[in-house]
């Protein structure tokens, strides 16, 4: 079945269904997308038929994609749902191709969305299938293929990176869509005239829809049926902004908890921090609230980075952070995003040492590769008579006995004794810390000073 007649089944589907583009010049894309479509288009007349990952957010036109291109390939049309397939759909779809192919020389296009959902062992079915070319295969995703899918199925495919639609791209898209509604009298204001949106309500639409096509069409849709477009075109009487805000549905920004919006959005939060910018650690802060994230996880990730990052630089650093941990737990949201808000201003902008994190994963090393050296005898204990006839705690000297509190003696193994696992920077209370090491390491032994 040809991709085009399968969807037009379906008299009721939404409109954003009705609205796929026939041909791929109507496909809005981004330039440099486009552009490698465009070479991989000019080569399928000639039999070439590549699998794909269409990798990309919601909305970023990958499903449209692939259905044109079941057209382009001029074969017979598979879709399945990678929640709802099993080994035996799979089964099923390469032993229809096999017999098109062998009576009547078609190829089968399959077009598995969602396809990270697929297990381990439903890949391992799906990869010779690809390899014998059975049928052509195009999967979707809005996770990062190289995550989910085994490498053996990516090297096998060519993967298509579909972004989210810029501002631009959605108000092409919202034109088709009013077109659609009224040939001719569904333009938009273009300055010259009262229309459906007015232009700040307009560009409000586009900014809150987060680059999502499928979004934008829905909502449209929505605010055409509830204020009658019909309606409208006798009154004309635009929609302004604060009508258009009583009537959007509530916004979720692209976020997921377990996906890729939620590892990039930390890492974006982290490295602000890390760099400094109080704005920038704040916005991704606040994109990941609103998105639904859980504000545990926010807190969890603030305390790891207030010692790694910040170390003795500001030591008082972990203290707030172990703080906030707690008042994020007793307060919930959304009186949560208050003592967040203040952590990340304050790591944003306190001293910045990672001197402890590499000292320890210094260690840790030396461990690995040293294995269990034996320490110096003077500090091993020596609770029973035989281990102090064996030598264990001998000579062993009590630095509060000293002046300054501290006796020049060897305590790391022999093995090891020249080793430095820790290296300050300076930064900070670290100065301070730098300024008595001095102090102390230059007391000689006996000296009272």
């Amino acid at each position: 079945m040809q991709p085009m007649e399968q969807e037009s089944l379906f008299a009721t589907s939404p409109r954003a269904d009705q609205l796929r583009p026939k041909s791929l010049d109507k496909l809005v894309l981004e330039p440099k997308l486009k552009n490698q479509i465009e070479k991989i288009w000019s080569r399928l007349e000639g039999g070439y038929t590549p699998n794909l990952i269409l990798y990309g957010p919601p909305g970023s036109g990958k499903t449209s994609f692939a259905y044109l291109y079941g057209q382009r390939v001029k074969g017979d049309f598979e879709t399945l749902n990678a929640v709802e397939t099993g080994v035996k759909d799979i089964r099923r779809v390469s032993d229809l191709a096999k017999s098109r192919m062998a009576h009547t020389q078609t190829r089968t296009i399959v077009f598995v969305d969602e396809v990270h959902r697929l297990n381990r062992s439903q890949q391992d079915v799906l990869l010779p299938l690809i390899e014998k070319g059975v049928f052509a295969f195009v999967g979707a995703t809005t996770e990062n293929p190289s995550f989910y899918l085994n490498s053996a199925l990516l090297s096998r495919c060519l993967t298509l990176h579909f972004e989210s639609h810029s501002l631009d791209s959605l108000k092409k898209i919202a034109h088709v869509f009013f077109e659609s509604l009224s040939a001719g009298s569904g333009e938009l204001r273009d300055g010259t005239g009262v229309d459906f949106l007015t232009n700040e309500s307009l560009d409000h639409l586009l900014v809150w829809c987060d680059g999502d096509a499928r979004r934008l069409i829905s909502e449209l849709e929505y605010l055409s049926e509830i204020h009658k477009w019909s309606e409208f075109q006798d009154n004309r009487v635009a929609l302004d902004l604060a009508g258009l805000k009583e009537d959007l549905s509530t916004s979720t920004l692209r976020m997921d908890r377990s996906g890729d919006q939620h590892y990039s959005l930390a890492s974006a939060l982290i490295k602000s921090l890390r760099g400094s910018d109080i704005d920038a650690s704040l916005y991704y802060c606040a994109r990941m609230l609103e998105g639904g994230e859980d504000p545990r996880f926010i807190v969890r990730r603030l305390v790891i980075f207030a010692s790694e990052d910040i170390g003795n630089a500001d030591p008082r650093a972990l203290m707030l952070a172990t703080s906030s941990h707690e008042a994020v737990a007793i307060l919930g949201m959304p009186e949560a995003r208050i003592p967040l808000g203040q952590l990340v201003v304050y790591l944003a902008s306190a001293p910045k040492s990672n001197s402890s994190y590499l000292a320890i994963n210094n260690a840790i090393n030396c461990v690995k590769e040293t294995g269990s050296i034996e320490p110096p005898k003077h500090i091993l204990n020596a609770p029973t008579k035989w281990m102090k006839q064996q030598g264990l705690g001998e000579g062993y000297q009590y630095p509060h006995n000293f002046p300054k509190g501290w006796v020049d003696k060897a305590y790391l193994p022999k093995a090891i004794e020249d080793k430095i696992f820790y290296k300050s920077k300076g930064a900070g209370f670290e100065k301070q810390m730098d300024e008595y090491t001095k102090w102390r390491t230059s007391i000689k032994d006996g000296d009272s000073r």
